[in-house]
Formats: C-alpha cells, sequence, structure tokens
C-alpha cells in the first residue's frame, strides 16, 4: 500500500476532509483549519478556483513533483501483562503504522552504505518492518471502536535520529582528519565522507517531512479506513507520566507539541472515554492533558 507525500501535504489532507462540509475557500476560512489556507501548496492547489467549488477531489488529487511514494505495512505492539514496559496507556495492543522509505531512496543508500549484516540505523527491537522494506518512521494506534475513538500513543523514527547521530561523529573524523566511519557504525562498507553525504543529501527531503508523513498517514488509516473521526494524541507531559516514561527516555517535546498543533490538534483535558476508568485509578494529583481533533 502507497502513501504519496509531499511536504505540507498534511494541510491539504485535512481541507479535504473540511471540504465535505465547506464548498468554498471563504467557508474553509471560517474552519479550525482556516491557516492552512496560507500554506503555498494548498494556494497553488486553490489558484485557480478563485475561492469556488472547492471539493475533496481538487484536494486529494494534488500531487506536484517532487512526491515520495512510501509504502505502508503494519503490524501490532502491547501486552495483556507487561503493558508499561511497552509504553502504552493501557493493558492490550496497538495497531502498528509503519511508513518504509521508497524504493528510490534504498537504491541510494545500498549504494553509499552499503550494509553487510543489518542496517546500522534501525533498531530492531521496535515495532519496524522485517519483511525487506526499511522502516523510515512508525506509529502506534490505541484503537476503541465502541466508543468511536483513537489515540496515537507515538510517533517515532530510529532511522532519523541515529543517522543524525552518526553523520555528527562522520564529520567529526574528517575535521580529525580520518575516513573511518564512527566506531559505533558497524557492518557498513563506507568511509565517513560517504555517510556524511548520504545523511546530509540523500535523507535530507525524509528528515524534513517524516514527522507530518506519519503522522498524515495515521490520519488516513484512522479515518478512511477505520470510520474513526474522533482522535486524541498524548501531550508530552501528560504522555511521559501516563507511561511512565522518565529521564533520558523521554521523547523529544516537539513530537508532542509542535507536530499535533501543526496539525491543528485542540489541547483537551478531557481525555478519551475508554481511558477514563484508567484515569481514576492512577495515583497521579496532575490533571492529564490530551491533544484532540475531529475529522
Amino acid at each position: 500500500m502507497t502513501h504519496r507525500y509531499f511536504k505540507d501535504r498534511y494541510a491539504l489532507q485535512l481541507l479535504a476532509y473540511a471540504a465535505a462540509e465547506a464548498w468554498s475557500v471563504r467557508a474553509l476560512r471560517q474552519s479550525r483549519f482556516a491557516r492552512l489556507l496560507m500554506k503555498p501548496s494548498v494556494r497553488q492547489a486553490l489558484a485557480h478556483r478563485n475561492g469556488h467549488g472547492v471539493d475533496w477531489l481538487l484536494l486529494d488529487s494534488y500531487f506536484p513533483p517532487p512526491t515520495e511514494h512510501y509504502v505502508l505495512t503494519f503490524g501490532t505492539w502491547g501486552s495483556l501483562r507487561d503493558w508499561q514496559w511497552n509504553q502504552t496507556t493501557r493493558s492490550g495492543f496497538n495497531i502498528v503504522l509503519q511508513l518504509n522509505f521508497p524504493a528510490g531512496h534504498d537504491r541510494v543508500y545500498r549504494r553509499l552504505i552499503d550494509p553487510r549484516k543489518e542496517d546500522p540505523f534501525s533498531c530492531g527491537w521496535h515495532p519496524i518492518n522485517q519483511a525487506g522494506l526499511r522502516t523510515l518512521a512508525w506509529s502506534r494506534i490505541d484503537v476503541e471502536p465502541e466508543s468511536g475513538e483513537a489515540l496515537i500513543e507515538e510517533i517515532q523514527s530510529d532511522w532519523i535520529r541515529n543517522a543524525e547521530d552518526a553523520a555528527i561523529d562522520a564529520l567529526s573524523n574528517l575535521v580529525d582528519g580520518s575516513v573511518s566511519p564512527p566506531h559505533w557504525v558497524e557492518n557498513v562498507g563506507c568511509d565517513a565522507a560517504q555517510l556524511f553525504w548520504y545523511v546530509e543529501h540523500a535523507l535530507a527531503r525524509h528528515r524534513r517531512m517524516w514527522k507530518e508523513a506519519v503522522l498524515s498517514a495515521s490520519l488516513w488509516l484512522i479515518r478512511e479506513h477505520l470510520g474513526i473521526r474522533r482522535i486524541f494524541m498524548h501531550t508530552h507531559e501528560s504522555g511521559c507520566a501516563l507511561k511512565m516514561i522518565d529521564g533520558m527516555r523521554r521523547p523529544p517535546r516537539s513530537l508532542y507539541e509542535e507536530v499535533p498543533r501543526s496539525f491543528c490538534f485542540e489541547r483537551t483535558d478531557q481525555p478519551p472515554k475508554f481511558l477514563e476508568r484508567h484515569l481514576v485509578r492512577s495515583s497521579s494529583r496532575t490533571p492529564f492533558e490530551f491533544w484532540q481533533l475531529r475529522l
């Protein structure tokens, strides 16, 4: 299954959902997605309509070059017992959506990095695809059909984080006069210059887009295939508290603050209904907050 994506594609996606109720640019300006109309890609897509006749097809079929063709695969993650170790908010299993690199990236990657055994930037103990397609990023989603709600537990990319760390160390080696790759990047057939070029050039577009691409794909899955329109994400502080994540294990704040805000999620102290009983049992005296998006 392919997920086509370009920078800021999510803005057209959200406006396409809104267009089911608002059939003109003027009406969209009065919706909660109004600020997305200022995105250059949106303005270009709507330029020839002069504020009239906006519909789902117009917004959903706009794919200017260059558009990446990511491949989606799916899995599960969680446990009925040791669920807190798996960083889920309640016991049970999450749906895992895996956003895998397009074929063009893999050709360049194999040519430059030449992995001999395992991919140096992936983490096999995380919920990545194991069937050959390399996973750029993934999301974990807790779905409750009875209440018609979904909670996006996390979005993450080991590949980007590890590759960026490797590029910093590779550049340091080059400055010191060494062409060896960082000592912790094992089983590769490249030197420091090739590694640095891969991260700074071949990986550049994916580094800029992975957060919005994986969240866009998650919303597509939840709304269009699962039929759920009330979607939640954790805030940074509440998510860490609920899942008991502390110290160096805490995820980057931007993933749970800047990213949902850019997607027009709104902050709320009203949790998903399926978590209310779980939160009552919590020993925390601090009220929990979530991000909420109604589609």
